[in-house]
């Protein structure tokens, strides 16, 4: 073309092409805003028994392709549809785990995940866009679990962790919290190494560690679920010294934080990490035990059941020293109440520690005998039968036909002890 007054017809024909185009992406999105609007008014500001029930497998599919429609389109038409699909994901599954198992059947986990990952930048994720990931991994089952671990959403979650919105790092890290619980529920003793191995190679603990826990300016809810994360990913082997002191000493301040949830979360953890001599002094220093004592009034039953477990495995390992402390400082009255609590999980935490207070030689004799039936070698444990093992145990069980409060948590320990036996002798 030797005038470019020719080019014109052509240039205007592209822009009427685009301009098409561009009517044809707002419309569409129009069309897509309508339908979630409708969904979202149909189910918002209602209990969850009143959510309606129509929504079928098919509405997460339609969700994800509406989520891929999105992902190639200019930021002012993606985002408020990405923003509605996330909103109406999280009102659907919220306490529905009949919803996740069909949400996790359809495409919709892997486009909420691209999202997170690699769409949307960390400065823009607010926690609403999390929140859904959240649901999925609070209420899958096992199985399930296992096929959406191998996913890996904590490699997505892992970045948002920096983010300077208190509340979405908050949500993350109970993201990689159910995670991490969820992961020591589903795989066999086996297989846990593994999951722990994967979790630190891929920064996942030291990022909770680094960008939460001694983070300042880290929120006390995000501090305690980070130390909640690392603690029960190490409750069947030893934290590394780099994580235990900030761990531990955060998870102390979660056990009175007031806060039903990470109070029982850390209350729980510091349980498991109990059983390993490597952590007590920690966890027992600054006078812990003075704390335990004051939980031991809750009239909260889950906090109560937490608060005498704990104390219970304090009995069997602190020093005499802090022994006679604690059975002078112990409210004997009150412990004596809880053992005819109705709920068998606080009566018989109850009945054992009335029974430390009562019959402490008892007590301690089987627990001592527990120790060794734990580090003897299976080869050795015959020599415990040979010293009177099972008569020590039997003479227990024994005086429990008394009938005595004070016996009764002997009685338990002593059935408990010789399962153990038991179990390592099959």
């Amino acid at each position: 073309m030797d005038n470019i007054n020719e080019l014109q017809p052509v240039a205007q024909e592209v822009q009427g092409q685009e301009d098409a185009t561009n009517i044809e992406v707002h419309q569409q999105q129009i069309q897509f805003l309508g339908q979630l609007a409708v969904i979202k008014t149909q189910n918002e500001n209602k209990p969850l028994s009143d959510r309606e029930e129509k929504f079928n497998f098919f509405i997460f599919g339609k969700l994800a392709s509406i989520l891929e429609w999105a992902r190639d389109k200019p930021q002012d038409i993606a985002r408020p549809v990405q923003d509605a699909i996330c909103q109406v994901l999280n009102l659907l599954l919220e306490g529905k785990k009949e919803k996740v198992n069909n949400a996790l059947k359809s495409k919709i986990v892997k486009e909420i995940k691209a999202l997170v990952d690699e769409i949307l930048p960390v400065d823009e994720i607010l926690s609403f866009h999390l929140l859904g990931i959240d649901y999925i991994f609070q209420l899958c089952s096992n199985l399930d679990y296992k096929n959406l671990y191998k996913k890996r959403f904590d490699q997505s979650i892992i970045r948002i962790l920096k983010s300077t919105n208190s509340e979405v790092v908050e949500t993350a890290v109970e993201i990689i919290l159910y995670i991490i619980l969820d992961g020591m529920k589903s795989f066999d003793d086996d297989q846990l190494p593994l999951f722990l191995n994967a979790l630190e190679h891929d920064g996942i603990v030291n990022a909770l560690y680094e960008d939460v826990l001694i983070k300042l300016g880290t929120s006390e809810k995000a501090r305690n679920q980070a130390a909640i994360s690392i603690g029960r990913l190490y409750e069947k082997t030893n934290i590394p010294q780099k994580y235990t002191n900030a761990v531990i000493t955060q998870m102390k301040k979660g056990a009175n934080s007031g806060i039903k949830g990470i109070q029982i979360g850390s209350l729980s953890t510091l349980s498991s990490l109990s059983q390993n001599e490597n952590n007590f002094a920690l966890i027992y220093s600054d006078d812990f035990q003075n704390d335990l004592m004051l939980l031991l009034s809750s009239d909260d039953n889950d906090m109560l059941e937490k608060s005498l477990q704990q104390t219970d495995i304090q009995y069997m390992n602190v020093s005499e020293e802090i022994k006679q402390q604690l059975f002078s400082d112990s409210p004997i009255e009150k412990i004596q109440s809880q053992t005819k609590i109705i709920d068998p999980e606080i009566q018989q935490c109850a009945l054992k520690l009335y029974s430390w207070i009562k019959r402490r030689k008892e007590m301690q004799q089987l627990s001592a005998l527990k120790k060794q039936i734990q580090i003897k070698p299976s080869d050795n444990r015959d020599q415990l039968v040979e010293q009177g093992a099972f008569n020590q145990i039997c003479a227990v069980l024994r005086e429990g036909i008394k009938g005595e409060d004070e016996y009764s948590g002997v009685v338990l320990f002593g059935f408990k002890v010789a399962s153990l036996f038991l179990k390592y002798n099959k």
